[in-house]
């Protein structure tokens, strides 16, 4: 459980505390900053966490508060320790009811605080809310994707019968920057993953909790905008597939779960170390992804699915060896060799 920060008696706290994890995004941090200050509602404070830096968005984060004195902002500093360490520091500090997080290189549209503070002020049971977002350079939205997934507006709480399909869904809807919670609850369940610097999915280490846990409330509006192609770690994370930290570290997961909920859990933790196993055995990591394999094992379901990975685990090498050839083609045979191994391995009938 993450500590209560020391309370200011002479200054009345704000209704919400935004925390911006910054590392090496000087070309986009204002642009962050603007589409707060432009924001409708306006009771909040922001911490931005210089998370080691080595360019000059510190500098520019200062300056742009220089410029903006009116607002409640600060910058704290540390160490690089990763994204989820930096949210952290923000967290401890934090004095608002309400909080949310946005990366330095994302922005919100102008009524994001005002409308997910009006859903958590109308609906008390629920700790987190989280709004639809813009994907850049795609310039889409996926409000009818997820919809017709059976994502709806709304509050939920998970039940012992939901489909792990559906939990599934449910977390991979929630992206950070469009996300606002309780501060105490985000407390509660330890905040963001914040082990050997990880820089994929120690966001999804704190919702799942929250989603197994709580109420959770879904917006289907975009509110945000999420910026992949300004993102280094997404980059890198499509190169190299980490694995999961949900998945690393699955038991601090397990003994968060409610005892009725440990069975679905089991199932989801399962479906996925499946898929990421797949991930591993693509790269040629044979070890891991065998590993990662006898680590959960099959609790009665996706029977087919588990003999087609393991079978691409046995092949990992040669799978590996393929992939790297073929990328060393000229882009037209490459194009249409890539094509030819994703629909064999993606669309195998013997996935389930």
């Amino acid at each position: 459980m993450i500590p209560q920060p020391r309370q200011e008696i002479e200054e009345k706290s704000p209704l919400v505390t935004i925390v911006i994890p910054l590392f090496n995004k000087a070309l986009y941090i204002e642009r962050t900053l603007e589409s707060i200050s432009a924001q409708t509602f306006q009771d909040f404070e922001v911490i931005v966490v210089d998370d080691g830096s080595t360019d000059e968005g510190p500098l520019l984060t200062e300056l742009w508060m220089e410029r903006h004195p009116k607002l409640r902002i600060v910058l704290l500093r540390q160490e690089n320790r990763g994204p989820g360490a930096a949210r952290n520091t923000g967290i401890k500090q934090a004095r608002g009811k309400y909080i949310t997080f946005l990366d330095a290189d994302d922005e919100w549209l102008p009524s994001f605080l005002s409308e997910t503070v009006r859903f958590l002020e109308a609906h008390p049971q629920a700790a987190m809310v989280a709004a639809d977002y813009y994907q850049r350079p795609k310039q889409f939205w996926t409000s009818e994707y997820w919809r017709a997934l059976g994502i709806e507006t709304g509050v939920h709480r998970i039940a012992p019968t939901a489909p792990a399909s559906f939990v599934i869904r449910l977390v991979s809807f929630v992206k950070t920057c469009g996300t606002l919670a309780r501060t105490a609850e985000v407390r509660i369940h330890g905040g963001f993953f914040d082990a050997y610097k990880c820089t994929y999915g120690e966001d999804q280490y704190l919702w799942l909790k929250l989603v197994f846990s709580e109420y959770v409330g879904i917006l289907l509006k975009p509110l945000a905008i999420y910026h992949l192609d300004a993102s280094e770690l997404a980059i890198g994370q499509m190169c190299s597939a980490p694995l999961e930290p949900f998945l690393k570290n699955a038991n601090a997961i397990e003994s968060s779960c409610p005892d009725h909920l440990r069975p679905l859990l089991a199932m989801v933790l399962y479906a996925r170390a499946l898929r990421s196993t797949e991930k591993l055995a693509r790269l040629g990591k044979k070890k891991e992804a065998e590993t990662l394999l006898r680590r959960f094992q099959n609790p009665g379901n996706n029977v087919n699915y588990r003999r087609w990975v393991s079978m691409q685990v046995f092949f990992s090498p040669l799978i590996h060896a393929l992939r790297m050839f073929v990328l060393t083609l000229p882009s037209g045979p490459k194009s249409l060799m890539l094509s030819f191994i994703h629909t064999i391995l993606e669309r195998s009938p013997w996935k389930t």
